[in-house]
Formats: structure tokens, C-alpha cells, sequence
């Protein structure tokens, strides 16, 4: 199954047996219609939904037709979240001033670990609220792409600092992880988007070799045989089976 969602919603579950896949398309099903300020989705292992929004800076869950509150940020704001291997919750906010970034770690509604600094106790995220997307790597990492700082950040399971990797004066928009623990990274360039492969300890392998996105806003994410899907402005999603363009 393949959810995709808009800024506003609708929340979608596609039945995948398609390469090339449309909103709307025959084979979806429109579980959400309208999600005002709708920031971030993620699918628990149960293969319920959840989904955090910034009006009310929470999260729900959606099961059995019904929507309920699971998290409330409070003072804090929802940047993104992510289902870890232990069907945990790691969550991406920043502060009312956009001053302090931080992921909190949750199991069910509590919170169990909150990432923030380095071991010199200097803030590991940069001030801001752009494009702040949390990720957990099959290798345990903490994976945060920080379109402020202009970079992606990694630490361990632990919160320990690993690395930070930047391409030049490109900045990063989104990730993904796969089965070999690599980062796939698209960034922001001059006509569009450009898609990077990076290894688990921060070196750059290669762009992948597909078609290079004019739009500057892309969505991503890789199932558990290594497809990967890429959601387009256009409303448009792609399956690629990117590892074989690996060897082009």
C-alpha cells in the first residue's frame, strides 16, 4: 500500500500495481478528505494512519474509520515525524520563535528521548521552520534533513553526533532510506531538483540517474524491496526501481 497526501489533504491509500500512479486514480481510496494545516503523515506497522497537523500542533491517529489524538506538541511546532523499527515515533519540532529545533522520541504518548544538542552542548538543528524532515535508518540513525542549516544531520540511536553532509550551495528539500542504509537525498539547484545518494557514513556516491525534477518540491520516501517513489507537483507519483540506475 502507498499512502500520499497534499498540504491540505486529501489522505490517500493507493493499492499499488502500477509504475505510474495519479491522485484520484482508480485504484485509491480517499481516506481523509480535508486535513486543515495537514504537516506530516507516517504508517504504523498495524498499517494505521497517523498524521500531524500545525493548527493544533498535534498528532492523531486514524483506525477503524475513527480519528483520535494521540500527541499534543503544545507549545512546540510539528516539523515532521516518522515511524521507527519498534513502531515508535520520532517527531521534528521547533519552539514558538522557530529558535530551538529538536526530535523527540515517543513510545505511544510519552516521550522517551529528546535529541537537541551535541556532546559541547551546541544545538545540532539550526533556528527555523523550513523544511525540517525526520528519518530513521535501518541501522538504527537518526537522520534530519535541515533545509535552515542547509544540511543533513545524523546521529545515532543514542542522539550521538555522527555527521553532517551539504552538497555546496544546493540545499536539501527531503529523505529517504533504504535496506543497504543509504540516504537518498533530493536537493534544490538552479532549474529544479536533483536526487543524491549518500552512503551511511556521509559519503556522497552519485546522483541517480533519472530525470533531473524542474519543480522545486518533490516528495520521496522507499518501500521494503527498495522501490522508490517520488511524488511530483503535478500530483503525480513514479515508482522507480532506482538501485538498477545505480549501475548505469
Amino acid at each position: 500500500n502507498l499512502w500520499v497526501s497534499s498540504d491540505e489533504g486529501p489522505i490517500q491509500l493507493f493499492k499499488i500495481n502500477a509504475p505510474r500512479l495519479s491522485l484520484g486514480a482508480i485504484n485509491s481510496s480517499v481516506m481523509l478528505k480535508n486535513v486543515p494545516g495537514l504537516k506530516s503523515i507516517a504508517v504504523k506497522k498495524t498499517g494505521h494512519l497517523l498524521f500531524g497537523t500545525v493548527l493544533s500542533n498535534t498528532i492523531s491517529i486514524f483506525k477503524e474509520n475513527e480519528t483520535n489524538e494521540l500527541i499534543n506538541l503544545n507549545s512546540w511546532s510539528l516539523l515532521s515525524l516518522c515511524i521507527t523499527a519498534t513502531n515508535g515515533l520520532l517527531i521534528c519540532m521547533t519552539d514558538a520563535k522557530d529558535y530551538a529545533c529538536r526530535v523527540v522520541r515517543f513510545e505511544e504518548s510519552e516521550a522517551k528521548q529528546i535529541i537537541q544538542y551535541d556532546s559541547e552542548g551546541k544545538r545540532l538543528f539550526a533556528p527555523g521552520n523550513a523544511k525540517k524532515q525526520v528519518k530513521e535508518n535501518c541501522n538504527g540513525d537518526i537522520c534530519v534533513v535541515d533545509y535552515d542549516g542547509g544540511d543533513v544531520v545524523v546521529t545515532d540511536k543514542m542522539g550521538t553526533f555522527r555527521f553532517r553532509w551539504s552538497e555546496s550551495v544546493n540545499r536539501p528539500i527531503g529523505i529517504a532510506t533504504d535496506t543497504l542504509a543509504q540516504l537518498i537525498v533530493p536537493c534544490t539547484y538552479k532549474f529544479g531538483v536533483k536526487i543524491n545518494i549518500i552512503d551511511r557514513n556521509g559519503c556522497f556516491l552519485r546522483l541517480l540517474n533519472i530525470l533531473q525534477y524542474r519543480n522545486k518540491d518533490v516528495g520521496l520516501d522507499v518501500d521494503s524491496e527498495d522501490n522508490l517513489y517520488i511524488a511530483e507537483f503535478s500530483g503525480t507519483v513514479k515508482k522507480i526501481q532506482y538501485l538498477k540506475h545505480l549501475n548505469d
